[in-house]
This record gives C-alpha cells, sequence and structure tokens, in this order.
C-alpha cells in the first residue's frame, strides 16, 4: 500500500499564493517522500455555478489548477482540493443570498434539515471534481460547533438525534463525491464529540486526525488509538506553527511532528500517511517562507534524522542549512530567539503577543505589569539588534525569496522592544508631567517629547506596513493583502489621535498658564488638568 505524504496549504484567510509561489514549494520538496499538496478551500475557487462566493476574493481559477497539476506531475506530487461540507462557511453564509442556509446567527454552518443544503454541496462538490484530477476529496466536517443548535435542532431531535443526524450527513456528502467519482477524507474531531460514529462509518473513509500540540508521544498514541476502532485509516495531520505568531513557533511545530510521527509507527497498519497544515488565520499575515524551516523538517523527516538524540537547534541549522545553503548554527539560535520573545516578556504563548501587538498600540499590559524591568527590556533590545545586524549581512545562495520574508519578521519583532521601550519612556514623561503641572517649561518641553516619540512610532510602523506590502506583492496575489493593511493602519490611526490630543492639551495648557502665576492659578490648572486637558496616556 502506497502511503500518502502531504503538505496542505489554507488558502482561504486572505493570503492566495501566486501561481509561481506554489510550484517553487513544490520544487522545494521534490525529491521526498511528498506526494501530495493539499490546497484548503473555503470561498476561493472559482466556481462557475456560484460566482457570489468568490468575487474579489483573489479566488483559484480551473485554469490555475490544470496547469498546477501538470507542474506537480512531473515530480509525482498529485493536487488534493480541501473544501467546507458543513462547517466554516462564514464566508459563504455571510452572503444574502445564501444567509438562508445557515444553522445560526453565527452562520458558521450549514443547516442540513434544508434541503438546498445538500443542492449546493453537490454543486461544489461537482466543478471541484471536474477541476482536480485526484482520486480524493476532503470534505472537512471540522470545528461544526453550531451544529444542530439552530434551524436543524427540532430536526434533529425528531430524526434520531445529533450523532445520528451527523452520520448522515457524512453518508449523503461520500455519495455525492462518490457520483463524480471521489473518494472522501475528512477532519477527525468530530469524532471526539460523537466516538460511536467510527464504528458505521464505511471503511472507505480516510480520517485526518489532526493535533497541532506541543505533546508527548505518548498523548499522540492514545490520540491515535482512540480512531482505530473501524478499519478506516488515519492520515496524521501536524501544523507549522505560524499563525496568529510574530514569528514561528520552533520548539512546537518540532515537537508536534516529531513526537506525532514517532506515535504513529506504533500503528502501521492504521496510518495511512502523514500531513503537514499550513494555516492562516486572522487574514493570513504570515507569510508562507516562515513554515519553510517546518517543511524541511517534515520533508526528511523519515531519512536524516535521529529522532531521539538531536536537540531543537541542531534540527533548525540542518533547516536552514537545506533552505538557504547556510552553515552558520548562530541563525538557528537567533530565529530560537525570536520565537520565544514571548517568554521573555512573561506572556503565555506567542498568540498573547500578536494579539497584543495589534490591541495595544503602547503596551500597556506589559508596561503596567508587576514584573517588568526596563533594564531587561534594554538588553533584549541590544541582543535583538546585533542579531539583526548579523541577519542582515548574509545573501543566501537560494530562496531569496523566503529569506526576506523570515527576516521581515525579525524586523518586525526588533521594532517590537522598540516600541515597547519608547512607550514606557512616554509613560514615565507623562508621568512627570503630572507631577509638574504648575511647572509651565517642564509641561511644554515634555509634551513635545511625547510627541516626537508618537512621531517616530508611526514612522516605524508606516515604514514596516511598506515592506510588509512590497513583500507580499512579490509571492501573493493583492487580494488579502488590504486586511493586514489595516492592522498597520489602526496603529497608525491610533497614534494620530494620540498626537492630536496631546496637542491639543499644549494648547489648552499653554493658553492657561498665560498670567500671573499664583496659588490658586495653580491650583486650578491641576484640577484642569485631572478634568480632561490632558489625555489619559493608555486610553483611547
Amino acid at each position: 500500500m502506497k502511503k500518502m505524504y502531504g503538505i496542505m496549504i489554507d488558502i482561504s484567510r486572505g493570503q492566495i499564493p501566486k501561481l509561481k509561489t506554489l510550484t517553487n514549494l513544490i520544487k522545494f520538496v521534490k525529491n521526498s517522500k511528498i506526494n501530495f499538496l493539499s490546497l484548503y478551500i473555503e470561498h476561493t475557487f472559482k466556481y462557475k455555478k456560484h460566482p457570489i462566493i468568490w468575487k474579489k476574493n483573489g479566488a483559484i481559477s480551473p485554469d490555475d489548477i490544470k496547469k498546477l497539476t501538470e507542474f506537480a506531475k512531473k515530480y509525482n506530487i498529485e493536487i488534493i482540493p480541501s473544501i467546507q461540507t458543513l462547517g466554516h462557511f462564514e464566508k459563504i453564509l455571510t452572503h444574502k443570498e445564501y444567509a438562508h442556509l445557515a444553522e445560526s446567527k453565527f452562520y458558521s454552518s450549514l443547516a442540513i434539515s434544508k434541503k438546498e443544503t445538500y443542492f449546493l454541496i453537490e454543486d461544489l462538490i461537482s466543478e471541484i471534481a471536474k477541476t482536480f484530477n485526484s482520486d480524493y476529496i476532503n470534505i472537512g466536517e471540522d470545528e461544526v460547533w453550531d451544529f444542530a443548535q439552530g434551524k436543524s435542532k427540532i430536526y434533529v431531535k425528531k430524526n434520531g438525534g445529533e450523532k445520528k443526524l451527523f452520520l448522515q450527513h457524512i453518508l449523503k456528502v461520500r455519495e455525492i463525491a462518490k457520483k463524480y467519482n471521489k473518494k472522501i477524507m475528512m477532519w477527525a474531531d468530530m469524532f471526539f464529540k460523537y466516538p460511536e460514529i467510527i464504528k458505521k462509518l464505511p471503511d472507505d473513509i480516510i480520517i485526518l486526525n489532526w493535533d497541532y500540540n506541543n505533546a508527548s508521544v505518548k498523548y499522540f498514541k492514545e490520540k491515535i488509538k482512540a480512531l482505530t476502532k473501524n478499519d478506516n485509516l488515519q492520515i496524521i495531520c501536524t501544523a507549522t506553527s505560524t499563525w496568529d505568531s510574530l514569528f514561528p513557533q520552533i520548539k512546537i511545530y518540532q515537537n508536534n511532528i516529531l513526537n506525532f510521527h514517532k506515535a504513529a509507527l506504533s500503528f502501521k497498519e492504521k496510518i495511512y500517511g502523514e500531513m503537514l497544515t499550513i494555516w492562516g488565520d486572522d487574514g493570513n499575515f504570515n507569510f508562507l517562507g516562515e513554515s519553510y524551516p517546518a517543511i524541511s523538517l517534515f520533508k526528511e523527516i523519515h531519512n536524516i534524522f535521529n529522532l531521539n538524540k538531536l536537540k531543537h537547534n541542531e534540527i533548525l541549522s540542518h533547516s536552514v542549512q537545506t533552505i538557504f545553503e547556510i552553515k552558520n548554527k548562530k541563525i538557528s539560535d537567533i530565529f530560537l530567539f525570536f520565537s520565544e520573545l514571548h517568554k521573555h516578556l512573561n506572556l503565555e504563548n506567542s498568540y498573547e503577543l500578536f494579539k497584543l501587538y495589534w490591541s495595544d498600540p503602547f503596551f500597556k499590559n506589559i508596561i503596567l505589569s508587576k514584573n517588568f524591568n526596563i533594564k531587561y527590556i534594554k538588553s533584549l533590545i541590544k541582543k535583538s539588534q546585533d542579531y539583526l545586524n548579523i541577519i542582515t549581512k548574509y545573501a543566501p545562495l537560494k530562496n531569496r525569496l523566503i529569506w526576506d520574508e523570515i527576516v521581515y519578521k525579525i524586523i518586525l519583532n526588533n521594532s517590537l522592544l522598540r516600541r515597547i521601550e519608547i512607550s514606557y519612556y512616554m509613560y514615565q514623561i507623562f508621568e512627570e508631567i503630572y507631577n509638574n503641572l504648575w511647572n509651565e517649561k517642564l509641561v511644554i518641553q515634555n509634551i513635545i517629547k511625547i510627541l516626537n516619540y508618537l512621531n517616530y512610532l508611526k514612522r516605524d510602523l508606516k515604514y514596516l506596513r511598506a515592506k510588509y506590502r512590497k513583500i507580499w506583492l512579490k509571492s501573493y496575489k493583492k487580494e488579502g493583502l488590504l486586511y493586514n493593511l489595516r492592522k498597520f493602519d489602526r496603529l497608525i490611526n491610533e497614534i494620530n489621535e494620540k498626537c492630536r490630543k496631546f496637542k491639543i492639551a499644549l494648547k489648552k495648557y499653554k493658553k492657561e498658564g498665560v498670567g500671573i502665576i499664583e496659588l490658586d492659578n495653580s491650583f486650578q490648572r491641576v484640577i484642569n488638568a485631572i478634568n480632561g486637558i490632558f489625555p489619559d496616556f493608555f486610553s483611547f
């Protein structure tokens, strides 16, 4: 039995690679065990019967798929479609033409009680089947959190309950796919909610057992074992851990790929293959290039690694050498430093830092935390800048675009640390203003200092925005870019608003300070300041 090893790329959350970007990836994984590339499509395929779904989204065309298929065929790689047929339908159901098929007000999943649901599913599958020549189609079925919780609730209750109707839905979609000569794969998570279904599944359905945790071999063995109650084959699915983060989470993806792989070795007859997933949540801010170190590990895991002995930086060094032909082991130390920057800032995980970066322009939660230490922040800035200086001296012998994408994230993280430092200084200056409101000269000087700092941050964000845009347009379609540029725009606008408020405060203060300086006047100035002349530094 020939096993399946592949990579899945999310092209639905905003970032759609150009054809050249996909063919470059195929060339990178050639001559390895990888024999398929799966494209995760929610609404980004040009369906003839349903153009509303994909308009203005940079959707991939049937012609693009045919070109990609022909190219991949030269390297014995097939292109497998990955769609949705129940949940993750937000981008479709929010169109008024399809809203009536939504299960609930969240527009997340389809209502199985409606016949039109299955007409729509067949329309989508029929066009996908005609375009993709693989024998397989991934029908999705994952994370259907509102299944039978809305329009179908009474229908499901009357007809045997959630478990029975979920299985019935799978079988209906299987029959539709079979009609177009396709075998189905599906994500496994709903089987953990309805474990009884496993025993009733037709054995030709391939289960995609996904888990992206940084967990032990024992944990993953239990995950595989839980789905071995029938004759269905499994493909274990790992992830690159690049989504919603400011740098790839290296140790997480390494442990995830290695330990799930080791666990699968104990279930050889049940494991049909492995798939590395590349997800792009929240607009897919992260570039595909950031996933290449994980892809490098995944494609070579079967033949070069002593899985029990290699350390994280050794694995990463090998990946860096494979991708860029750079042999300096210092590069892996640099990547690992930025991968774990959230720990240096006392944050629980990389997502917390990513979220904070965009939601808190002056890092209030970090600066006002009990553990904040400006000397430590300065030491991080020095190390970060030293690392950036090392990185920017290198010109990789190959895959320059990938290198530029990763280096950009190092620049972004370096800028993040400087923003924290500057925000701390501004806050200190702001406190000095409040404590010396009667000292007109000092107050005016300090407000000007804050305005200069704010303008510096604004210039820096504009530079980062422009650089991000330039890098994006080299490898990805322009559609989806604006969503991510608006992340920068929101921060720039908030800083502009803060500048505006401080300029107003400066003007009011100057007006208030003219005249004879008396005790009553100074006292009144303090009262006026507290009552609204000066904006709260952290509020918007």
